[in-house]
């Protein structure tokens, strides 16, 4: 696979359609779905259809005193306990973090979050947390930092793009 170039300290954050290219550029024949604007999980799969590879359920978390800023990525259909979660990365109260948080830390909106939204954080203020569930996924789907378009993203590349962005990836546990 050819090396993946992510800007590192990019000045502004990568838009939706550098990153669809990007995309589309490291994975060759990679299936998308362009589609109106989805906000819900619920929503996504109705429109989805045969769209391969595993349905990401994205939350943005922070901290009790908006310190410490969380991207935990689960299997669409996981009920995730905040309470748990914090006793497990050892953090006060977790609650979900702002629309305003979303937009100044990931450069993206309400819909649109998906793990290469970390590539729009050059000074790594979120931490990656994946369900360990996922590990063995092949592809995942993601919105390349757009409510309007799904991508089934191989994990590999994934996983590497994430990196190269210089964060690292927590795989955790979600089950009691």
């Amino acid at each position: 696979m050819p090396a993946v170039t992510v800007p590192a300290q990019a000045s502004e954050p990568l838009c939706p359609d550098e990153l669809f290219n990007l995309l589309k550029l490291r994975q060759t024949g990679i299936e998308y779905r362009t589609h109106e604007p989805v906000f819900t999980c619920e929503e996504a799969t109705d429109i989805l259809g045969d769209l391969p590879g595993v349905k990401a359920k994205n939350l943005f978390l922070k901290d009790r005193k908006g310190s410490r800023y969380i991207l935990l990525c689960t299997e669409e259909n996981r009920r995730a306990d905040l309470k748990r979660l914090a006793s497990k990365l050892d953090s006060s109260r977790l609650s979900m973090a702002s629309n305003d948080d979303l937009a100044q830390l990931l450069g993206t909106e309400p819909g649109a979050l998906s793990l290469l939204s970390l590539l729009n954080d050059p000074q790594h203020k979120v931490e990656a947390v994946i369900d360990a569930d996922l590990q063995q996924a092949d592809l995942m789907h993601c919105h390349p930092l757009s409510n309007r378009c799904t991508m089934a993203v191989d994990m590999e590349l994934l996983l590497r793009l994430v990196g190269d962005s210089g964060h690292s990836v927590r795989w955790l546990s979600l089950e009691s």
